[in-house]
């Protein structure tokens, strides 16, 4: 395919395998699934709470009125969550690690008390003065998740710091433990050959809430999301001065599908699992109001958000992926190095995003109001920030550029985008 391409567009799909290599991480490999011991407080909490069906969860308003900590708070579902649960009239703490710029960026939050600690110190968490110390909280909500998603990553982000935070809540004595999990952990469940580590991690913390709430030490909701709105953005800006979009071919021209979620309705379903019965002790997959978009229909909508005609494709066979992901898996196995192993990982977890759905459109997985149309058209008016952990096919510059303050006429902003595709 690439040798039958015109020269553009072999160009275009050099760059994009160039960049292929360098993205995102994590891997498969199944993974031991230990018990922890752990203690829970041994004092009643502040506010007992008992959440019955003759009391159903109505979606976006319900409040029990307990003292939620958001562990997490920095990344882009915490700062949603942190928002939402003050907005109800949740007494809400914000965990972060560097305070100042954390309300330098959000901004005065009402109800909003904002505390230093680090995640992966689980005396920061329950010591004295933390945000989990004993008697200080009632529902713990865990938007924790790896960046970069390699084995060493995932282990002390979505593994061993998310379980400092479930340690953390049973010291505290917290009724309720929320976690952001994915859609995608149900390959690791499935025990999929593609599953990848970060995949592994989530599904431990989901057995470790299990198994406490068999013993009645503390309750939990799991929440698997499909994708989220900023990662069906990519390449919008290169759309917008009229390139081609780039997609990973299947076979036969299929790709991949997805119905995603919106920050703010995902934010919302998270805090709705706090007073719903439906949600206790339960794993709740869930995606967003629009019907499963493929890759190429999520391009033609982005084109047709900057007032542009379906934009030409440009298909990268799936099969390139798995050469890139064989070659590297050799050299790491054979050269030992933990710079190889890291892009092993990337590389895996690349060709997972390109190959696998994330859909949930079954009974009660279908949740809020906002459309990913509309995403698009905000983009076009206002741009996005850039985000290196969901960037595909697409640079900083293009994204920031878009974006630029002070430019404000479709030419000068094809101009700095121009010029960010040359770069690419």
């Amino acid at each position: 395919e690439l040798h039958g391409s015109r020269p553009a567009e072999r160009s275009e799909m050099r760059g994009a395998l160039m960049l292929a290599a360098l993205l995102l991480a994590t891997a498969g490999g199944a993974l031991p699934r230990a018990p922890f011991g752990v203690r829970r407080a041994a004092f009643a909490r502040a506010r007992p709470v008992a959440v019955h069906e003759s009391h159903p969860c109505e979606p976006g308003v319900s409040c029990t009125g307990e003292r939620v900590v958001v562990v997490g708070a920095t990344g882009y579902i915490g700062k949603a969550v942190v928002r939402e649960a003050a907005r109800r009239g949740y007494p809400t703490v914000a965990v972060v690690r560097d305070p100042a710029a954390f309300s330098a960026s959000q901004g005065p939050m009402e109800g909003v008390r904002v505390v230093r600690a680090d995640v992966c110190d689980l005396a920061s968490l329950e010591g004295a003065g933390g945000p989990l110390a004993p008697g200080m909280a009632d529902v713990v909500i865990c938007c924790l998740a790896s960046r970069q998603g390699t084995v060493r990553d995932a282990e002390a982000i979505d593994y061993n710091a998310t379980m400092n935070a479930v340690r953390g809540a049973l010291t505290s004595g917290c009724r309720h433990f929320v976690l952001l999990s994915a859609i995608c952990v149900r390959s690791a469940e499935r025990e999929e050959p593609n599953a990848l580590r970060f995949q592994y991690c989530k599904l431990r913390v989901e057995d470790e809430l299990r198994a406490l709430a068999a013993r009645n030490a503390l309750s939990h909701s799991a929440v698997r999301p499909t994708a989220f709105f900023k990662s069906v953005c990519n390449q919008f800006e290169r759309l917008a001065s009229g390139g081609a979009f780039t997609y990973f071919d299947l076979g036969g021209g299929s790709c991949i599908k997805a119905n995603p979620i919106s920050e703010r309705d995902l934010a919302n379903a998270l805090v709705d699992t706090i007073a719903d019965p439906r949600r206790l002790n339960a794993v709740w997959q869930i995606g967003g109001p629009d019907g499963p978009l493929s890759k190429l229909e999520q391009g033609t909508l982005m084109a047709a958000a900057a007032g542009l005609p379906p934009p030409r494709l440009v298909g990268v066979p799936i099969g390139v992926l798995n050469g890139i992901v064989g070659a590297l898996e050799l050299l790491a196995s054979v050269l030992r190095l933990g710079a190889l192993e890291d892009a092993a990982e990337i590389a895996r977890i690349l060709r997972y995003y390109a190959s696998e759905d994330m859909v949930a459109v079954g009974k009660g997985e279908v949740y809020g109001s906002d459309s990913v149309v509309d995403f698009y058209k905000t983009v076009a008016r206002e741009g996005r920030e850039y985000d290196p952990y969901v960037a595909i096919f697409e640079s900083r510059s293009a994204v920031e550029g878009f974006a630029a303050p002070g430019v404000t006429t479709t030419a000068a902003k094809h101009e700095l985008v121009t010029s960010a595709r040359e770069e690419l």
